[in-house]
C-alpha cells in the first residue's frame, strides 16, 4: 500500500479523533507483511517462556514480533522455545528450551551458530546463490533446502537428516559427507557415527522426524521419544564409537 493512499484512508477513516478498527487492522497486516519478506533481519513469530536477546552487550527480554538482527544471540530458558523466521521460508528455525543459538550473519550468506541446546531448522527457499551454515561447537552443516533437527549433548552433536541434502562436516578434521540417505549423524571429537532407521527398528525405537518442543510447530510435529528411549540410543551410538577404536 503506497504512501498516499494510506493517507486518504487516514483521513477518510478519522472519527472523533480515532482510527476506525477497520484501518488499525489493514495497518497492522501492512507492517507484518512487511516484516515478513525480510532476509536479512528476522523476526520472531512465536515466543513462550523465558527467552532474551543478547545485543551488543544489551539484553532483551524476547517478545513476539521482535525482530533478529546480524550479531544477535538468543537464549531460551526452562521449558521455552522460539521460532525465528528469515523472508518467507528462506530459514525457519524452532529454538528449543535450555538453548544458545547466535545469528553470526543474517544476509545472502546466512551463518548461524547453536552452541548449546536444540534447534529445527527448515530452509525452502534460500536466494539464488545464497547458502546457509549450521554451525556448533564439534560440527558445520551446509544447507540447501531442507530441514533438519540438531542437539548438543556434552561432548557430542547429534543431526537428524529430515529431508533434503546437508553436507556436514566434523571441525577438528574436516570429515564428513553430504547425506545420501535418512539418518541420525553423531560427532564426537574427531569421529563420527551413523544411526540408521533399522538400528532403531531392532531396539524397538521408533525413528521419526518428530522433532518440535512444541503441541503444535510449523516445522513439524511434537517429539515423543522418552527419556529412556534416549538413553538407549545413546548407548548405542558409544557403541559404535568404540568399535571405530
Amino acid at each position: 500500500m503506497n504512501r498516499s493512499r494510506f493517507q486518504r484512508e487516514l483521513m477518510d477513516n478519522k472519527t472523533n479523533g480515532r482510527y476506525t478498527l477497520t484501518f488499525i487492522i489493514a495497518l497492522a497486516v501492512a507492517i507484518n507483511c512487511t516484516k515478513s519478506k525480510s532476509t536479512t533481519e528476522g523476526i520472531l513469530t512465536f515466543t513462550l517462556g523465558n527467552i532474551i536477546i543478547e545485543r551488543s552487550g544489551e539484553k532483551i527480554s524476547a517478545k513476539t514480533g521482535d525482530s533478529i538482527q546480524k550479531g544477535d544471540t538468543l537464549r531460551s530458558g526452562e521449558k521455552s522455545a522460539a521460532i525465528v523466521e528469515f523472508g518467507e521460508e528462506e530459514a525457519v528455525i524452532e529454538i528449543q528450551s535450555n538453548s544458545e543459538f547466535s545469528f553470526l550473519d543474517t544476509g545472502k550468506n546466512k551463518e548461524f551458530m547453536l552452541s548449546s541446546g536444540r534447534s529445527w531448522l527448515k530452509s525452502a527457499k534460500l536466494k539464488k546463490d545464497g547458502t546457509l551454515n549450521l554451525k556448533t561447537p564439534t560440527t558445520v552443516a551446509g544447507v540447501r533446502g531442507t530441514k533438519f533437527f540438531t542437539s548438543v549433548v556434552g561432548d557430542m552433536t547429534l543431526t537428524c537428516h529430515c529431508e533434503g541434502e546437508i553436507d556436514l562436516k566434523n571441525l577438528s578434521n574436516n570429515s564428513g559427507r553430504v547425506n545420501d540417505r535418512d539418518y541420525l549423524a553423531i560427532v564426537k571429537k574427531d569421529k563420527i557415527v551413523y544411526v540408521f532407521p533399522e538400528d532403531l527398528k531392532a531396539l524397538n525405537i521408533p525413528y521419526t522426524h518428530d522433532h518440535s518442543e512444541l503441541g503444535s510447530s510449523k516445522l513439524g510435529e511434537q517429539n515423543r521419544l522418552s527419556n529412556e528411549q534416549f538413553v538407549i540410543m545413546m548407548r548405542l551410538a558409544e557403541k559404535k564409537f568404540q568399535e571405530l577404536k
